[in-house]
């Protein structure tokens, strides 16, 4: 019998083992604390023995989620120690049967298709470090600056730099993370030569849409107060007089697109669109489920 149950509990720890209950998996996740929840059967062992076919939740992306439930009969003092202690039971088993794959996630796409939305939505439900290029350009513009065009691009190289920099020191760890940036064809070679070093698989999210709508988009987006004025001057900033740069043009806006693979892009892993023409219609947890399956294909694959 395996000693660690789906949820991360130690069988044998726990004093009612094995008079008053043999072990989760032999009673098949009917645990005795169904009389307080009314539940035919654990929803854990439901969703990671049944539904996904896992001995355990070691390597589940969502890990821990609301199927987690609290003990009634202890105080939430001891709820929190139990969950801390079962959360580095599935920690330590997953390390030692090296289940889990190493991944990253990239959310990319067309220019104001919605990425950094998105991005901090998967990071925050996942738990996973994020890291945007824009934001570190942001720091760049704020604390080095720029006076001419060709310097802002060159901060923006930087900011790739730094940005796959962290990456690595992610992968160096075995740790998953989350990229977000309008991934193109002269981001692949050196993005996949990482990959490669690290043995690592990436997800695609791409985000894009109709191209006139997410064109309009991106205008208003650079007349709104909240919008970075690094991102939409070119000759000097910081400066005390900002002259926006002249918006491209909506045939200009395609061509970029075409011409540089940004909503093409795809690295060495699986991938899927995300058509964020309406925002107001995206499902955002349908897209976080569609993305979790993923991850745990990747499981699965690496398990067989």
């Amino acid at each position: 019998m395996n000693p660690l149950s789906p949820c991360g509990t130690r069988c044998t720890q726990c004093a009612r083992f094995p008079l008053q209950c043999a072990g989760c998996e032999t009673i098949q996740g009917k645990v005795w604390w169904l009389q307080y929840t009314g539940a035919e059967r654990c929803a854990v062992y439901d969703c990671c023995v049944l539904q996904n076919g896992y001995s355990n939740c070691g390597g589940c992306a969502r890990l821990p989620c609301e199927r987690f439930t609290k003990d009634p009969t202890i105080s939430d003092e001891e709820n929190k120690a139990h969950l801390s202690v079962m959360l580095q039971n599935l920690k330590a088993e997953k390390q030692e049967n090296k289940e889990q794959p190493l991944y990253c996630i990239l959310v990319t796409g067309i220019p104001a298709s919605g990425k950094s939305t998105l991005a901090q939505f998967i990071a925050d439900e996942l738990k996973l470090p994020l890291f945007s290029k824009d934001k570190i350009k942001e720091i760049l513009f704020d604390t080095v600056g720029f006076r001419s065009r060709e310097e802002k691009v060159a901060l923006g190289t930087a900011a790739m730099d730094i940005m796959y920099h962290a990456a690595e020191q992610l992968m160096q760890r075995s740790l998953p993370f989350l990229l977000e940036n309008n991934f193109e064809n002269a981001s692949k070679k050196r993005l996949l030569e990482i990959l490669k070093d690290y043995g690592y698989t990436a997800v695609t999210v791409m985000l894009t849409g109709d191209y006139r709508t997410i064109y309009q988009r991106m205008i208003d987006r650079d007349l709104r107060p909240d919008r970075h004025r690094g991102h939409i001057v070119n000759d000097r900033y910081p400066s005390d007089i900002l002259t926006p740069s002249p918006n491209i043009s909506f045939d200009l806006y395609v061509a970029g697109i075409k011409a540089r693979g940004m909503d093409t892009f795809t690295a060495n892993g699986p991938h899927f669109t995300v058509d964020t023409t309406n925002p107001d219609k995206m499902n955002l947890q349908s897209v976080l489920q569609k993305l979790i399956d993923i991850i745990n294909n990747l499981q699965s694959d690496t398990i067989s």
